[in-house]
């Protein structure tokens, strides 16, 4: 049995930047796989830009020391049908010396890692790359551990937290995992440093795809997340605070439902109000919650006749600049975050989202009537 070698980097990067694009969203609706779309994307990159180049080799021999630079690069480069890795590099010499296995939410071939790593040179270093989800970093190492042990390997857990990238030695092998965001940043820094403009666009658009990934992908859950009752308890007691701030608002005139109603749909829950002449969606939406990352609760006025979002857009415009940022134009709806006070108890929580609402009331009272309502719930496809 080959003796592994443990080993953990750690690579600065800001996860918390979420930035999708036009290429990045389109991409997750219509193509048939955002993985082989991705690594497209970054073959394309690598190809054309010496800075990414660079950057790469940079990070590949942190990883993997002594390994020689990579100077060229080919996708689905199929030696043997176990092992077709995403992106192969070679170095000068024209040895396969570094795979890339590019990975969002797609389980393990039973050929990873332990096929892969066999395709690497025998005489000569070689790295292993896996490029996940930040989400994903930790928990696809039991993955691999698992699938490298049913092939004869013994993989160790690595023993480090909050790193960028995790990486074990076998012999002169390397098998390595790093994030799409760890591995961007590299590349971008590196790029921007050599004045390649169009290096910098395409890794924002590569980057949108992988946050729409982030976005919209399946997240596997912990443990400790399925079993944490606190969660559904938070969510009920927003749901019941949405109740009472919207009836609150009826109450005192700030808004109306005549003839509106409670609506769910599948990413939120909530009611419809009337504020002025504009219509409104109040309530839980998680897609916002995930995009934004500012809170769960918002109101929302769509482009339609009962939104009136044009309208609504042109009286806060001031708020779509503030700092803090207090509304968004989304994809052409006014979305409205109502930010909820932090370890509040429940009277002072609905006294503040009740103070935001009459707020909104205030900055869009001039907008002028419409004809009849038209209802329509947030589109589901909206992202």
């Amino acid at each position: 049995m080959r003796e592994p070698i443990c080993c953990v980097l750690r690579i600065p990067v800001q996860v918390d930047r979420i930035m999708t694009s036009m290429f990045g969203n389109l991409a997750a609706r219509f193509a048939p796989s955002a993985e082989n779309l991705a690594t497209e994307a970054l073959a394309y990159i690598l190809r054309r830009s010496p800075a990414a180049r660079r950057a790469l080799n940079n990070f590949a021999a942190v990883l993997c020391p002594n390994l020689q630079k990579v100077q060229s690069f080919r996708t689905q480069y199929a030696e043997n049908a176990e092992a077709i890795p995403d992106l192969a590099g070679f170095d000068q010499y024209g040895e396969n010396n570094l795979l890339i296995e590019n990975k969002f939410w797609a389980g393990l071939t039973p050929n990873q890692p332990v096929a892969y790593l066999e395709r690497l040179p025998v005489y000569a270093p070689g790295l292993l790359l896996f490029v996940v989800p930040p989400r994903r970093l930790y928990s696809i190492w039991p993955d691999l551990a698992v699938s490298a042990a049913q092939a004869g390997l013994s993989l160790p857990a690595p023993d480090a937290s909050r790193a960028n990238a995790l990486c074990c030695q076998i012999e002169n092998h390397f098998l390595g995992v790093t994030s799409w965001q760890a591995l961007l940043d590299q590349i971008e820094a590196e790029a921007q440093a050599s004045g390649e403009a169009i290096t910098v666009s395409d890794v924002g658009q590569l980057r949108g795809l992988c946050e729409q990934m982030n976005l919209t992908g399946y997240v596997p859950a912990t443990l400790e997340e399925l079993t944490n009752a606190a969660v559904p308890r938070r969510i009920l007691g927003l749901a019941e605070l949405v109740r009472q701030v919207c009836e609150r608002a009826v109450a005192t005139k700030i808004a109306d439902a005549k003839l509106l109603r409670p609506t769910h749909y599948w990413y939120g829950a909530g009611r419809y109000l009337r504020i002025g002449a504009a219509g409104a969606w109040v309530g839980i939406d998680h897609r916002l919650w995930a995009q934004y990352g500012i809170g769960p609760l918002w109101i929302i006025f769509a482009s339609n006749e009962f939104g009136r979002a044009t309208e609504v857009l042109k009286e806060i415009a001031p708020w779509l600049s503030a700092n803090p940022v207090k509304a968004f134009d989304w994809d052409g709806s006014a979305v409205i975050p109502l930010r909820i006070t932090p370890l509040a108890i429940p009277e002072v929580v609905l006294e503040d989202i009740y103070t935001q609402l009459v707020d909104i009331n205030r900055m869009i009272i001039n907008i002028p009537s419409a004809g009849s309502p038209t209802l329509s719930i947030p589109a589901e496809d909206n992202s």
